[in-house]
Formats: structure tokens, sequence, C-alpha cells
């Protein structure tokens, strides 16, 4: 149950600390011709990217794995949806009347320092470029600490006649001859080797020939 519930949590961070790529084309309702607008990505009522598209209507934005409310201006036109990023997307926005359109060319307000397309572009580039080599620590942590379970070996928990020779074993001092180790236990030879064998097996104890006589030894 805990691997479980750690492998779905393990899914659940790599999952999100990958970026998929929002692409989209934006154009007027009515003549179809693309246009130039402002792109705005928002989570939970919180801006969290913008871009300006291409004099041909085209933008592109990086975001992780989600679901945002995708908002397009232009002039009196606007166009607004909700996008589930589970992978890749592309859209096509048709830009439709809007009481409340903001204007690109505008001197004054939050839109005047945004700067071009190629400025916007280099923007997330640059970006992308730093949070790499976290995304990549994040994941190699994930991957490591899930494997570590997983290959983890948990040795068996020992019950009744192997747990007598094992204690048997420490009250002789962690090691101890075969002989003794039959007389101490009152098992039969054959009982004893079989017992042993298994210890061995599972990694509890190890074996050693001394002249005629085998010598055990707690691991």
């Amino acid at each position: 149950m805990k691997k479980s519930l750690l492998v779905l949590i393990s899914l659940f961070l790599l999952s999100s600390s990958f970026a998929y790529s929002l692409n989209g084309t934006v154009f007027n309702w009515d003549t179809l011709e693309r246009t130039r607008a402002m792109v705005k990505v928002y989570s939970n009522d919180s801006l969290v990217n913008q871009v300006i598209t291409s004099e041909s209507g085209d933008f592109s934005l990086d975001l992780k794995g989600g679901t945002y409310d995708l908002k397009i201006v232009s002039g009196n036109l606007s166009y607004e949806t909700e996008v589930k990023l589970e992978n890749d997307l592309e859209i096509e926005a048709p830009l439709l009347p809007s009481e409340e359109g903001i204007f690109l060319n505008t001197s004054v307000g939050e839109y005047e320092n945004i700067g071009t397309p190629q400025d916007v572009a280099e923007d997330q580039e640059e970006k992308k470029e730093s949070e790499s080599p976290f995304k990549i620590f994040v994941t190699l942590a994930i991957a490591l600490i899930v494997l570590f379970f997983f290959l983890r070996k948990k040795k068996p928990e020992i019950k009744g006649d192997k747990q007598l020779v094992l204690d048997q074993i420490k009250e002789e001092g962690v090691r101890v001859k075969q002989g003794v180790l039959k007389e101490k236990t009152g098992f039969s030879a054959s009982k004893l080797s079989l017992l042993t064998k298994e210890l061995e097996e599972e990694g509890s104890i190890s074996k050693e020939k001394m002249g005629r006589e085998k010598v055990i030894e707690l691991t």
C-alpha cells in the first residue's frame, strides 16, 4: 500500500514538473483574417503567463500541466475559453465583439512594457533554460527514491525453529560450530542442516567449513 501511494505521488510530481506547449492562431470571427492580439493565461484568477501574438496571429506558450483560463483580446474583440493541458495543445481562437476590448497600441496601462513578440519569446526561452536544471534534478531525485524503495530487499520475518537457531547462535557469541548448535537446539542433523540452509539463502547467516566441521556465523 505504501509503495503504491509512493508511486502515485511520484507520477504526480513528475507530470507537474514538465512543461507543455500551448499553440494557437487568432483570427477575426467575421472576416476570418488572422490578427495580432494579447494572449493572457490565468490559473485560479492569477495571471501566470502572457504574450502578444505575431502579426499573423500565431502564439506559443510553455505551461505546466493543469487547467487554465485563456483570455485573448484585440481592440473590441475578445475570446475566452478553458484549456486543460495534459500534453501539447493547439487551438484556434475566433475573436468576437466585446464591450471591454483593450487596444494593443495603447501607450498607457499594464500593456505598455510587455514588448514585441520577439522580446517575449526571448524572455520565455531564458526562463525555460533557467528552469531546466531544476526540473532535471527533481526528476532524477524522484526516480532514485522510487528505485530505492522497489529494489530495497527486506529480510523476511523469521519465526519458529529458524528463530531459535538464530537466538542460539547469538548466545554462543555470533559464531558457533554446527555440532555445538545441534546439541544446544536439540534438532536432528538433517533438520538443522535444512534450517541453516534456508537461513543462509535468506542472508541471515553464513557458513564456513573448518576442517571436518562447519562454522556458522551471523551476518
